[in-house]
């Protein structure tokens, strides 16, 4: 574009890679490097910054001037685009604090919706909806894309949204603060969608109304997604299973519980949409933190849930050389059959690779020849920290001839009165009625709690993690409890 100063082209290169390539210009570039680019008049004193949405705004600007346009009525009408593509109505973008959570919000939703609708994290995948904005002022040329990286995008945030928000508060405020950035991430998400369906600005008139967004393949899978007008502003939703609330007292402490009916068609199913959190059996706190019972709930173990006394339980060994003599011959030298597979796959899991380490993989795996006498002294200290963990903790040993399991198919155990401990049944029921009508394979998501995204049965369960910070924006995740921790955690049945 020829354009007379006082207008400015300004770009802003990132190089991250080695690899040099071409561009259309004849310039060499890094292959993977990030370019974002500003387009500015010289005489405007305010900061500039060069970032996603200047980048966008920019080349649309570009376009508005070629078809003879003023500078600035571009410039205004660009930045007005760049919000309505948000759903964002009635507000200046000059306005939008640059350092603040919405201007935050807004452009990693655009960078994550970009890579998740082309299936790649290289930015160049960002051309079609780029190039769309450009062109159009909005991403409806690709609409399609943008619905499906929306519906990725909300999958992988309503997990994050299902770690209650005192955890992240618990952490610090910088954590805090991207809790608070992902519920506005959602608010735009969602404001994106509205555009891509046509919905309109979420007003009075259109509270509680619904909108729903899935194509073909959503179809057939059964899974209904889509947005729903809220308090002024669009959110993301799932299709609601119907269900009522209401809230039981527990005698014993007086604790109050909120419950929950759901209609599965054929019955219905009643409850506690809260975790147990009575203390007067046998209970500890999520990774040993008392904050953390009143975040989730108590822990029980299985006979303290059960309601059943250690009568059930069975000390394997009696003496430290009654379990050396027990294991012991689980390490001999008897020859085991060859078995590559295990091997290669038992190396490749070591977390230091060493010569020890590579001749036990060789050993358990059979076949090839071991000098038995050089790991000798690694197998006795393994017993011997194996038979110190069985005699510490007798009570892992249960004797299932103890234990009536046909008489705890309907048993209270730890629950107040009027209440049981779910049954395989119950747990079979809710999870065929759930693959039944969204055809999903990953059945405890849809039981997940996440705020705004909404909760379809009200069941109300939440994600436990081990989180930590890992010193820049983002939230690392080291250890995720998520979908199916209510089959395998007795504290979250209730």
């Amino acid at each position: 574009v020829t354009l007379k100063s006082p207008y400015v082209w300004i770009t802003a290169v990132e190089r991250n890679g080695l690899t040099m390539e071409v561009d259309e210009y004849g310039a060499s570039r890094p292959s993977d490097a990030l370019s974002v680019n500003a387009f500015v008049d010289v005489r405007d004193s305010s900061a500039i910054t060069v970032d996603v949405f200047s980048d966008l705004i920019a080349y649309r600007v570009r376009v508005l001037v070629l078809i003879g346009n003023d500078f600035a009525d571009a410039m205004a009408q660009a930045k007005r685009e760049i919000l309505e593509a948000f759903g964002v109505y009635g507000v200046a973008f000059d306005s939008l604090e640059r350092s603040g959570l919405d201007y935050y919000a807004m452009q990693s939703v655009f960078v994550r919706v970009l890579f998740s609708s082309y299936g790649s994290g290289n930015l160049m995948a960002s051309a079609p909806i780029s190039k769309s904005f450009e062109q159009t002022g909005s991403f409806l040329r690709e609409k399609d894309a943008v619905i499906g990286g929306v519906r990725t995008v909300a999958n992988d945030l309503r997990f994050k949204l299902s770690i209650p928000q005192a955890v992240y508060d618990d952490m610090g405020p910088q954590v805090a603060k991207e809790y608070q950035a992902m519920l506005l991430y959602e608010k735009y998400l969602a404001g994106m969608m509205s555009v891509m369906l046509g919905a309109g600005q979420c007003s009075s008139a259109q509270e509680g109304t619904s909108v729903d967004a899935f194509d073909e393949y959503y179809r057939s899978s059964g899974i209904k997604f889509g947005i729903v007008c809220r308090s002024g502003n669009w959110h993301l939703a799932y299709e609601q299973v119907p269900h009522t609330f209401d809230t039981m007292t527990d005698a014993r402490d007086g604790n109050v519980y909120k419950t929950v009916t759901i209609d599965l068609g054929n019955k219905t199913q009643t409850w506690m949409a809260e975790n147990l959190k009575y203390k007067g059996v046998k209970t500890s706190c999520l990774d040993d933190n008392d904050r953390n019972c009143d975040i989730y709930g108590r822990q029980y173990d299985w006979n303290v849930a059960m309601g059943l006394g250690d009568s059930i339980f069975v000390v394997e060994f009696a003496s430290m050389q009654e379990c050396i003599d027990s294991l012991s011959p689980r390490y001999s030298t008897t020859p085991i059959p060859y078995d590559s597979v295990y091997i290669e796959k038992c190396i490749e899991e070591l977390p230091e690779p060493d010569s020890i380490g590579i001749e036990k993989c060789m050993y358990y795996g059979g076949g090839i020849p071991v000098n038995y006498d050089s790991i000798r002294a690694v197998f006795d200290i393994e017993i011997r920290e194996r038979c110190e963990e069985y005699l510490n903790a007798p009570a892992s040993f249960i004797d299932a001839g103890k234990v009536n399991m046909d008489s705890l198919a309907l048993t209270q155990g730890v629950c107040p009165d009027g209440w049981r401990i779910p049954t395989f049944d119950d747990w079979e029921s809710l999870f065929k009625y759930i693959d039944r009508k969204w055809k999903s394979i990953t059945e405890g998501a849809f039981l997940l709690a996440a705020p705004s995204i909404g909760d379809p049965f009200g069941f109300n369960l939440y994600s436990a993690v081990e989180m930590e910070w890992d010193g820049d924006s983002l939230l690392k995740v080291k250890k995720m409890l998520a979908d199916y921790i209510m089959i395998s955690r007795s504290d979250d049945l209730y």
